[in-house]
């Protein structure tokens, strides 16, 4: 619970790194105390992550249907929904 308190206290955060492209940048924007919206480098909400009680994060991409799936860092839940958005 203390990461996400200090995800929630920081308001938002970016992620970037290997994992995505270097023009792929996107940032948490707390809904809740442990389910954060994911915004892409426009501002637009392009999915979620949230805590789940097992300490694993559930990642959910928008506009896609995806099925949702599990991770054990917020950093990788994140890095799915970014990486897996649809661009326009």
């Amino acid at each position: 619970m203390k990461l996400v308190l200090s995800f929630f206290l920081a308001g938002m955060v970016t992620l970037s790194g290997s994992a995505m492209a270097v023009t792929d940048t996107c940032e948490l924007k707390a809904e809740t105390p442990s389910k954060f919206l994911v915004l892409d480098s426009n501002g637009d909400e392009v999915g979620y992550i949230e805590l789940r009680s097992d300490d694993s994060w559930k990642a959910w991409v928008n506009e896609r249907g995806a099925a949702i799936e599990t991770f054990w860092t917020p950093e990788d839940a994140m890095g799915h929904v970014c990486r897996n958005r649809v661009i326009d």
